[in-house]
């Protein structure tokens, strides 16, 4: 019965998700004159299994109200999408869309459809000036690790940016960006929050087109829900400010880094006990063994919100290393 009930579920996804990809082949395969525009469309299918969808601790499953109870689930995920791109004289705009409509076996009632719009456009105007203009915009299920009682909790993320890039001279250039980030959950709205950014840098570009330089960035919090009364003097909006020395440098044909190491100050409006300062920063080093085979070493410390679903902030350290082969050539 499970399985021809799960087989149900991946067919009811399969029909639309076909005819979707049809339209999007027939527009993609128009005469280069119609459209100038370079497509890609895909669908996507995902079958997931979880183990523990609400990530209780064992304590916590041991609880008379929550024992004896499969915390398991299987969930399925299809999605239709496509990525365009458009080069137009010394302009390029890129667009990347998608919809997904998420299913779950036994707890259907956090079934939902999500999905992403993401748009860019590089520019390039005269000799000194270029830069990129950006939108993103993201709807998911809120992650179960960072609530108390588990249950859905739709997210929105709207964010706009922009950056503009000013030469000096043949080997320096300013840049001066800033964005405004949007975050609304549809049942934690104390939640929701408004950040306004700015960040401002002065960067050396060598011959081969490595970078060098320090970078500001400032950005200010608002909870808009969290409002200050007599009962309850708190106010969760912040100040953060980091002062960064950054670089983008290729060594070789083989090894390159991305390097970021700063110092950053978080003031809390009125709470003082929940600011920070101290040193932050990332470091990638990318290298390539061979044509097949490559190495990413990743090593960091960083202040994060956790995928801006608490209002505080976590003290995030770490190291990775992920590994690339191909095998063969396709």
């Amino acid at each position: 019965t499970d399985m021809h009930a799960q087989t149900r579920v991946i067919m009811n996804k399969i029909f639309p998700l076909i005819i979707g990809f049809s339209l999007l082949q027939i527009f993609s395969a128009l005469p280069a004159y119609a459209s100038p525009v370079e497509m890609k469309p895909y669908v996507s299918l995902d079958a997931t299994n979880d183990s523990n969808l609400f990530r209780l601790s064992e304590d916590a499953k041991a609880l008379p109200e929550l024992e004896n109870r499969d915390y398991s689930e299987d969930y399925y995920k299809a999605a239709v999408g496509s990525e365009f791109t458009w080069e137009y004289e010394r302009q390029k705009f890129d667009i990347d869309a998608e919809v997904n409509s998420n299913k779950f076996k036994q707890y259907d009632v956090l079934d939902y459809t999500g999905g992403h719009v993401n748009a860019r456009w590089d520019w390039l105007h005269g000799k000194l000036w270029n830069g990129k203009v950006s939108y993103n915009f993201k709807q998911n299920l809120k992650g179960f690790e960072n609530m108390l009682i588990p249950r859905r909790d739709i997210k929105k993320d709207n964010r706009f940016d922009i950056e503009a890039d000013r030469k000096v001279n043949e080997r320096w250039f300013a840049r001066l960006g800033g964005y405004y980030k949007d975050v609304s959950f549809s049942k934690s709205e104390l939640n929701d929050k408004q950040i306004l950014g700015l960040n401002a840098g002065y960067f050396y570009k060598s011959h081969a087109n490595n970078t060098a330089g320090i970078k500001l960035r400032v950005a200010e919090t608002k909870y808009q829900n969290r409002d200050v009364d007599v009962s309850r003097l708190i106010d969760d909006g912040y100040m953060r400010l980091s002062l960064d020395a950054v670089s983008l440098w290729t060594f070789s044909r083989k090894s390159r880094i991305n390097a970021r190491l700063g110092y950053t100050i978080q003031d809390q409006n009125n709470i003082s006990e929940n600011d920070f300062d101290g040193l932050t920063g990332r470091f990638v080093h990318y290298w390539t063994l061979s044509g097949k085979t490559k190495i990413q070493t990743s090593i960091w410390r960083e202040l994060s919100t956790l995928s801006d679903e608490i209002a505080n902030y976590a003290v995030v350290t770490g190291i990775g290393i992920e590994a690339d082969w191909g095998v063969a050539n396709k």
